[in-house]
């Protein structure tokens, strides 16, 4: 399950969506360019994508909390 699905709250509603996007996408790499660590941390990255032959890669800067020990995905940025 990924890691927004195990997350969220309202998981039911975006399961349908990511796995559309799983199916319709092909994941040709994924780089880390920055990593801030701290209780709040922000995790910086640049993952290369296409969906039917166009390139629809991006970069985001992630932002992750820990609760109860646990690190969960909080919410992004785009660039």
């Amino acid at each position: 399950m990924p890691l927004i699905l195990a997350s969220c709250p309202k998981k039911k509603k975006w399961a349908k969506h990511i796995r559309q996007f799983g199916q319709d996408t092909q994941f040709e790499g994924l780089q880390i360019l920055h990593f801030e660590e701290g209780p709040v941390s922000f995790v910086t990255f640049m993952a290369s994508l296409k969906q039917k032959g166009q390139d629809v890669s991006f970069t985001e800067k992630s932002r992750f909390e820990k609760i109860d020990g646990r690190w969960l995905y909080h919410s992004a940025s785009f660039n």
